[in-house]
């Protein structure tokens, strides 16, 4: 975009550990589920075929700005790749040479999904302006560090 920051950022395979055979780079991902609870579930189901399918992927990384779409499939869309390493020169290299050895390592703590449920919970109340955004970031790192106590690691 147009910003201070335009032409600085730059794109590098992960460096995999010198004793490793070949790069082990982690995943970050998204996902999407329907709610067992949800009383619209015929609805839940429509939307969460349209938003994994491959029209809608294929939409957002020719022309959108989707860099990291789920399919395989649209990875290796000719019309994509073009956008991706005109916009984002480097890109494709890094996710190319990565992905192969690409796994989840989720994080080895055991408030991990606490932790990351309160943050999601927390962003989300910010951005519906539900609570302003010092006040959402104070109290959520209040709570984390009640967490953090309660566990024995704070």
């Amino acid at each position: 975009g147009d910003n201070k920051e335009a032409g600085n950022l730059g794109y590098a395979p992960f460096a995999a550990n010198p004793n490793a055979s070949a790069p082990t780079p982690n995943v970050w991902i998204w996902s999407l589920a329907m709610n067992n609870a949800g009383t619209q579930k015929d609805a839940t189901w429509y939307f969460l075929q349209w938003a994994t399918s491959v029209e809608h992927d294929l939409f957002g990384a020719r022309k959108m700005d989707f860099v990291n779409p789920v399919r395989a499939s649209v990875w290796k869309d000719e019309e994509f790749r073009a956008r991706i390493d005109k916009s984002y020169p480097g890109y494709l290299n890094q996710h190319d040479v990565s992905a192969p050895g690409a796994k989840i390592y989720f994080t080895a703590q055991p408030l991990f999904f606490d932790l990351t449920t309160l943050w999601a919970e927390t962003l989300q109340k910010m951005v519906a302006k539900e609570v302003p955004i010092d006040e959402g970031l104070d109290a959520m790192a209040a709570e984390i560090d009640q967490k953090l106590v309660e566990a024995g690691l704070g």
